[in-house]
């Protein structure tokens, strides 16, 4: 088998088992790519993390496309970037043909308790993991939500701006989603696909940050044309939380099928993610050559720690959420038994593992037994 069919389904089980977004699928590279097949080093992993962290678009995309043009070029690159999209985009396309529904099955509920416990093992495993790789390299304080220092916060800030300038909202309620679908019944369907392609475009040209980033700018293009209401725009991003694929690829798919069913989610899903694989071929392709100078591997030396900083930082607030029950917004803390038996479970077949193989299990085997957990321990 070629590298480039082995990159497309190593990228394709990986976007069909990652849950909770990009730093959740650094675990899922981190094995397949420096542990397993070993085609990418500690170093150069640690640099794609800092590049996909520090690069507008999708995290989970940016770094299928650094880790494919790396290996095998630009048909490389294409091919990660396409596989691991396609399980994220097969699935949230066919809930959005049955929401409603999905969202009642208490057996998909239960399972999912179990694996966002999973998401937290993950996290903290592979930022241990970097921490390990990362070496004596001091700490540098960098916030998880904003980037490293004010820079991240100033990017979000200008991004923001920049969307509302060039794409003014159009406050016109749920009637523009009406419109919209009248529009297209009448034969003007290239109407809605090209509004859809363009507007998520602007969102991953312009968010920072990952899939959460995104949040805003999807929530007020939405709102703004009156495609989704805000309860089906809140649950939808609960649901997306909670299925495979990155979170950007997500909410692409659904907002654009919602709107103009395939072809409407096909043509949103290549808008969000074309920003990120040109910028992704573009910064690739020059830091090859930019690597042989002292200044451009000592900015990257600094990047790391902060990276590895970032990773344990959101394994660390999402524990104090999902396990303890700490809430900023409310007073002490409601911890929850379940989900601590549950990581305590998982971490004691992690050291087990560690013990009797020298390495840490499978995070697809991990994700599959944390399902059968949820089920066992949330289900009726």
């Amino acid at each position: 088998m070629s590298k480039t069919k082995e990159l497309f389904w190593t990228f394709f089980k990986i976007g069909a088992f990652t849950f909770g977004g990009g730093y959740a699928m650094v675990a899922l590279l981190q094995n397949e790519f420096v542990e397993e097949k070993k085609w990418v080093t500690k170093e150069e992993f640690l640099d794609m993390v800092a590049i996909a962290e520090s690069t507008p678009g999708p995290v989970a995309v940016n770094s299928a496309t650094y880790i494919g043009y790396k290996i095998e070029g630009a048909a490389g690159a294409a091919a990660s970037t396409v596989a691991v999209c396609l399980p994220s985009f097969a699935v949230i396309y066919l809930i959005s043909l049955f929401f409603d529904q999905f969202l009642r099955l208490s057996v998909v509920a239960s399972a999912f308790h179990g694996i966002q416990v999973c998401v937290i093992y993950l996290i903290l495993s592979a930022g241990l993991k970097m921490l390990e790789a990362a070496g004596t390299q001091r700490l540098q304080y960098c916030h998880p939500d904003h980037g490293c220092g004010s820079d991240g916060g100033l990017f979000h800030c200008s991004s923001v701006l920049l969307f509302h300038f060039l794409h003014p909202v159009q406050r016109c309620g749920r009637a523009a989603g009406v419109c919209s679908t009248a529009a297209a019944e009448g034969g003007e369907e290239a109407v809605i696909y090209v509004e859809l392609f363009w507007n998520f475009l602007m969102i991953g040209a312009l968010s920072f940050g990952g899939g959460y980033g995104m949040i805003s700018l999807v929530r007020e293009t939405v709102l703004g044309h009156g495609w989704l209401t805000e309860g089906e725009f809140l649950s939808f991003i609960a649901v997306s939380e909670s299925t495979p694929g990155p979170l950007a690829i997500n909410m692409a798919t659904f907002i654009g099928s919602s709107q103009g069913g395939f072809w409407g989610a096909l043509c949103a899903t290549l808008g969000v993610v074309l920003p990120s694989f040109v910028i992704i071929l573009l910064v690739a392709s020059v830091l090859q050559n930019l690597m042989k100078y002292a200044g451009v591997n000592a900015f990257l030396g600094g990047v790391r720690p902060c990276v590895v900083a970032m990773i344990l930082a959101t394994a660390v607030n999402m524990a104090l959420s999902t396990l303890a029950g700490f809430a900023a917004d409310k007073a002490g803390i409601a911890p929850d038994l379940r989900s601590i038996v549950v990581f305590l479970l998982l971490w004691g077949l992690h050291l087990l593992c560690r013990k009797r193989n020298g390495k840490a299990p499978s995070p697809i085997l991990m994700i599959l037994i944390s399902a059968g957990l949820g089920i066992l321990f949330w289900g009726a």
